[in-house]
């Protein structure tokens, strides 16, 4: 009789879908599925993409204020193994590149993207409004070659482009240029995470995964003062731009345990060397949006 209660009280063995094996917990021991049915209402679907997404579940408010205020304090955490309480560097990096180029192609829409009047390209074989043929156009057309078809094709674009409405290339540059940089940011953050296991190679103990974490989370911060050169007054500018610099020094400080000695030339061959590498990933940004008029 008490074994049968107890049967009875028992909880019933669940099957997995999968292959029909007997499952005792969340994943089967057999294949490996996870026991759970994926057939939800529309709300809790957007509601569990939110807070997987954003995590939304208290790590994320626990991470503000650090982030913000405490520059490289993350990354220690990070290396030392307390990292269940805060959000992930990449998830960092995802929400926050998504509020600042949301926030600049909203701009971008409502607002003139780039100070000034004047065109951003004017075709140099127009004079007094006829065209001029030009030496170079003889010799490209004389070029019979894989080199000459792709200069061939940057003139045509070119000349296409600038023969745009200054509104329209105004607003073609502004959308190539937010659109393709995010493009060129994925290989950008490792190559700053590699440009700093140059710098600290004598710093042992750390990896390239840890200069990677590093990389996420400055550039989080930066894609924050992007954004908020979007809401700010534009007289304010240099104060936000200024507290970027001033942030990623610090945090390079914290993060690596240096003397301020060894962290300013630091951030001086970095700030050379990746401010021109930005530039020029801007320039092809601008580049590919000629190129696709």
């Amino acid at each position: 009789m008490d074994t049968d209660a107890q049967a009875a009280s028992a909880p019933a063995r669940a099957e997995c879908r999968n292959c029909g094996a007997a499952s005792h917990g969340e994943y089967c021991c057999v294949c490996g599925q996870r026991a759970f049915d994926p057939r939800r209402p529309l709300l809790q679907l957007v509601r569990e993409f939110l807070v997987e997404t954003f995590e939304l579940d208290g790590r994320l408010a626990r991470t503000l204020v650090p982030f913000l205020c405490r520059p490289g304090f993350l990354t220690r955490e990070f290396r030392e193994g307390r990292r269940a309480r805060y959000s992930s560097p990449l998830r960092l990096y995802i929400a926050t590149s998504l509020l600042c180029f949301s926030l600049l192609a909203i701009r971008g829409c409502v607002t003139e993207p780039f100070e000034g009047s004047g065109p951003m390209l004017t075709r140099s074989d127009v004079v007094d409004g006829k065209v001029v043929p030009q030496e170079i156009d003889a010799e490209l057309d004389e070029v019979d070659t894989v080199v000459g078809d792709a200069f061939r094709l940057v003139r045509d674009k070119s000349r296409k482009f600038a023969q745009m409405p200054i509104s329209e290339q105004r607003r073609r540059a502004y959308a190539g240029i937010t659109s393709n940089l995010a493009k060129f940011l994925v290989v950008m953050v490792p190559l700053f995470a590699l440009l700093l296991r140059a710098l600290i190679r004598s710093r042992r103990g750390f990896l390239y995964f840890d200069h990677l974490v590093f990389a996420l989370h400055v550039h989080s911060f930066w894609f924050v003062t992007l954004a908020m050169r979007v809401v700010v007054p534009s007289f304010l500018d240099w104060v936000v731009a200024v507290g970027a610099v001033v942030y990623a020094v610090i945090a390079l400080r914290r993060a690596y345990a240096l003397s301020w000695p060894a962290t300013l030339w630091r951030s001086f061959v970095l700030g050379a060397t990746y401010g021109a590498m930005v530039v020029a990933a801007i320039l092809a940004a601008l580049f590919t949006a000629i190129l696709d008029a």
